[in-house]
């Protein structure tokens, strides 16, 4: 299509909807590479009260264009708004996650439990100041000794 064009429709949103973000990914199975690995992809979703959780991505359904989208989490008073939703996979290390009033926490992937989609969380982040949200995670990758932060994250 031309610059001048207004393209085509990604997602179809309701009124009060939004996008958190968008996560692209093969379709193909993963390939173990040895005897050891284990590879999987899940999705990372975070709340802004500092609820989270992993969810395996075949329990996400395709979507086409012009789609409405999944429901990713059960939202409520408890839980807040979805902040993230990030695609990790074995080569995930920490997540880091940043308050509004700047309190940041770093913490060890393995230890977010992997639930169902339909479903809240656990509570990976408890804030230290009163009425504090979650603003944005990102995550590091295993390298050779040193961690990767990716650079991407999302600010609300």
């Amino acid at each position: 299509m031309g610059r001048d064009t207004q393209g085509v429709r990604g997602i179809n949103l309701k009124k009060g909807d939004y996008v958190v973000g968008m996560i692209n990914f093969s379709k193909e199975p993963i390939k173990e590479s040895g005897a050891r690995s284990r590879p999987f992809r899940d999705i990372l979703i975070v709340t802004e009260h500092g609820l989270g959780k992993r969810t395996e991505i075949s329990e996400f359904p395709l979507q086409r264009r012009g789609g409405i989208g999944v429901k990713a989490a059960k939202i409520n008073d408890k839980t807040g708004k979805v902040v993230a939703a990030k695609l990790v996979d074995q080569t995930t290390d920490q997540i880091l996650i940043t308050s509004k009033k700047a309190q940041v926490i770093k913490l060890p992937f393995k230890n977010i439990k992997r639930i169902g989609r339909d479903t809240q969380g656990v509570i990976l982040m408890r804030f230290a100041k009163a009425g504090d949200l979650v603003a944005a995670v990102t995550t590091t990758d295993k390298g050779n000794g040193e961690d990767i932060i990716t650079l991407e994250s999302n600010v609300v």
